[in-house]
């Protein structure tokens, strides 16, 4: 051992421990303030985290970006977190835009691109590519969501992932399937619940999901199934739903087939039709 680089070694240590300490200290510092609610975190108390780590804005709203998309579940409650992280930041649109594009590339370093055939890979491989595609499907989502990114040509996440408009158009489809779980749906028809009784309405003939004066549903059978079995909406209202919804993959499929994939295209690069999955949560918290 060369006892000659012992200092440089004991210097490095001690960056790594106080950048890892700085990143600790920012992401628990978010956390609490979330807790307490959205309004918390505003871009006085952002500065002050500025402050106390030596961070800038866009370090502030990349990192937090980072832990959520790996640390936590990815579900509206969290999307909505991150939307008003941005706002509060008051960064610009191509500065949003090059923090997802620098996630990116992170990951893309670290993990290799999108690989959509999965066969062949060891178990390791495997769970490693799996990782990538759905960290792309998270970024994608936040990408096309109007209130948290507008898409211009500084966004090019699809292309530092390698990622065809096909693939990703299939990644989209899990990453909205994912998001739209029965725990978070189930929070969200309590807290519109909560609302009514406070205003004094009923909840006669509300569609599940429904959130103050947004009107939304599922179209995810298994998540209509969630809701039944936790007793939220009768078995006849169920069936209602199933109809509704194996009637709408069956138009699904003939419009597929009439209009060349064209109609499937569209609807699912919509960034409007995306938006509606969260819309009713940001609705609450206005």
């Amino acid at each position: 051992m060369d006892y000659g680089t012992m200092p440089f070694l004991v210097l490095d240590s001690k960056d790594v421990f106080l950048q890892v300490s700085k990143n600790i200290f920012l992401l628990k510092s978010l956390d609490e303030l979330f807790q307490k609610g959205r309004e918390a975190v505003d871009f006085p108390a952002l500065q002050e985290l500025m402050e106390k780590t030596g961070f800038d804005m866009d370090d502030v709203v990349r990192k937090y970006i980072r832990y959520t998309l790996n640390e936590k579940p990815f579900n509206p409650d969290a999307v909505v977190d991150l939307i008003h992280l941005r706002k509060a930041s008051m960064l610009e649109d191509t500065e949003v835009a090059e923090i997802l594009n620098e996630i990116s590339r992170r990951i893309v370093r670290e993990k290799g691109p999108v690989v959509m055939d999965l066969t062949g890979f060891t178990e390791q491989g495997f769970k490693r590519k799996l990782a990538v595609q759905t960290l792309f499907g998270k970024i994608l989502y936040l990408s096309e969501l109007p209130e948290f990114c507008s898409r211009d040509g500084s966004l090019v996440v699809k292309e530092i992932f390698g990622v065809t408009d096909e693939d990703a158009d299939n990644i989209r489809i899990h990453t909205l399937s994912e998001t739209s779980d029965i725990e978070s749906l189930q929070k969200m028809i309590d807290d519109t619940n909560m609302e009514e009784d406070v205003q004094g309405h009923g909840d006669a003939g509300r569609p599940a999901g429904g959130g103050g004066g947004a009107r939304t549903g599922s179209v995810n059978p298994a998540v209509t199934l969630g809701v039944h079995v936790g007793r939220r909406i009768s078995f006849a209202r169920a069936a209602l739903y199933w109809a509704a919804q194996l009637l709408g993959s069956v138009l699904a499929v003939v419009l597929r087939l009439a209009s060349g994939g064209m109609v499937t295209r569209f609807l699912l690069s919509s960034p409007s039709t995306t938006f509606q999955l969260i819309k009713p949560h940001l609705e609450l918290q206005s």
